[in-house]
């Protein structure tokens, strides 16, 4: 934060820290996966831009339902994607020579 500022950005919700932090977004609203990102929205201050800008209401624009695995999957996957029982038993082995186990 302090380069952003030395580099003449005024980031929104700079001030904010702690649990209720706008800038860190959990990814699971949007994804089906628990991740958390923190998200800074800069602006150049030569460019009077921030206004009152925030990310404190970000959970408006969160999608009214959730996209489930099985929408994100293409149901039609190419060959090339597909491991042949050869390659599994073969990548099996490497990964147990490799990592120690007998």
């Amino acid at each position: 934060m302090q380069t952003l500022d030395e580099l003449g950005y005024d980031v929104a919700d700079a001030e904010d820290n702690g649990p209720d932090d706008p800038k860190i977004i959990d990814g699971k609203h949007f994804l089906p996966q628990h991740r958390e990102r923190i998200v800074l929205v800069g602006f150049r201050r030569d460019l009077n831009l921030k206004a009152d800008f925030t990310l404190r209401d970000i959970s408006e624009c969160f999608p009214a339902q959730r996209v489930t695995l099985a929408q994100l999957l293409d149901p039609m996957v190419e060959a090339k994607y597909i491991l042949t029982p050869v390659l599994w038993k073969y990548l099996y082995r490497y990964a147990k020579k490799t990592s120690g186990a007998r």
